[in-house]
């Protein structure tokens, strides 16, 4: 009767041990669900090449944050900030994909595709090659780096939605301002990519396109144009006595591309796009950034219309998946959107040579 009694008990404690080993497996499980769901949503992607890292909000708070002060000046001498933020240094960022070296740069990208291409020199070096404000607007040049970041706050309170969750930015101990051009919202993406400068001249080919802004100037092959981020699209023009060219469809690279690789364009200023014979259009930054409400549009009956979204003003290099004829190639200057929208056939400039950008003195009629 006793062995009966002790194999009755030693039965049941091994019962109870797998019971509590079972618990315990389905608990660690749960854990690690629950940690997974935490991180929340992706808010930011970062790529070079192959390798990508993505980033929840709480990720990027995890990370070592920078604090700085930051602000930008507008059209007109306008001022916004300086205001204290907190982020993350861009280069942090980067680093977790390889890093850039010389001759890459990297792309800023905010949820309305407004974008900015930065260098490696414009990276590592920012006090030299960035313009700097004090308060009273006066230019001045910071005696140390200040620090491009990624920021997700503002005065310890979360950003505000029109630029949040996450913005592009310059902070330093100092209040400095920098163009507001140079400040994307709504930061989604960064991605690093050879820069179009790094290409042997005798493999690029010959120079079709020259960027300026001052002293900083960029010099593009065809070959270098269409390695960079390309834009597509519809577009076409209607002509004298209402004739209609297009709606075709063309690849090439948004012109805010091209001018946030010398610096960008800011409120006040414009940017001069010229052909081979001289003819030219002079746009302004609202222009620029504005389309839709700063040029007319038409249906392919000729009817006036009203885009609800941004049309984007290019530098085309193909039509149709082909070179563009040497009557306007290789490059043009136009308009492009998902739509078949037309505009002015004044705005197209065939055989773009050069894009220059100054202090806005002009507007297109």
């Amino acid at each position: 009767m006793r062995k009966k009694v002790t194999w009755l008990g030693f039965s049941l404690l091994l019962v109870a041990a797998m019971l509590i080993a079972s618990c315990t497996k389905s608990t660690t499980t749960t854990t690690i669900a629950t940690s997974t769901t935490a991180a929340g949503p992706t808010v930011l992607t970062v790529t070079e090449g192959t390798q990508t890292m993505t980033y929840s909000l709480a990720q990027l708070q995890a990370l070592t944050a920078v604090t700085g002060n930051g602000g930008f000046m507008g059209k007109g001498g306008s001022m916004t900030g300086p205001y204290s933020y907190q982020g993350v240094a861009l280069t942090t960022l980067l680093n977790a994909v390889g890093g850039i070296a010389e001759g890459q740069s990297a792309t800023i990208t905010g949820s309305d595709n407004y974008s900015q291409t930065l260098t490696y020199d414009q990276i590592m070096n920012t006090s030299n090659n960035f313009s700097f404000y004090n308060t009273s607007g006066n230019s001045v040049t910071p005696q140390t780096n200040p620090t491009l970041a990624i920021v997700y706050s503002q005065g310890g309170n979360p950003l505000s939605s029109s630029v949040g969750p996450l913005e592009l930015g310059m902070l330093s101990s100092q209040s400095y301002l920098t163009n507001g051009s140079l400040w994307v919202g709504s930061v989604q993406s960064i991605s690093v990519a050879a820069a179009a400068t790094t290409t042997s001249a005798a493999a690029a080919g010959p120079t079709v396109l020259i960027v300026t802004e001052g002293s900083q100037t960029m010099t593009y092959s065809l070959a270098q144009l269409q390695a960079l981020t390309p834009v597509t699209g519809n577009g076409g023009f209607m002509g004298k006595g209402g004739s209609i060219t297009g709606p075709y469809s063309y690849q090439g690279v948004a012109l805010t591309t091209l001018l946030n690789a010398v610096g960008g364009i800011a409120e006040g200023q414009s940017a001069k796009i010229t052909g081979s014979g001289n003819y030219s259009q002079t746009l302004t930054y609202d222009q620029i950034m504005n389309t839709s409400s700063n040029f007319s549009f038409y249906d392919t009956n000729g009817n006036s219309i009203t885009p609800q979204t941004n049309p984007t003003l290019a530098i085309v290099y193909s039509q149709g998946g082909n070179a563009l004829s040497s009557s306007v190639g290789p490059l043009e200057l136009g308009m492009l959107s998902s739509q078949s929208y037309l505009t002015n056939g004044s705005l197209w400039v065939g055989s773009v040579q050069s894009i220059s950008v100054a202090a806005n003195t002009t507007t297109t009629p």
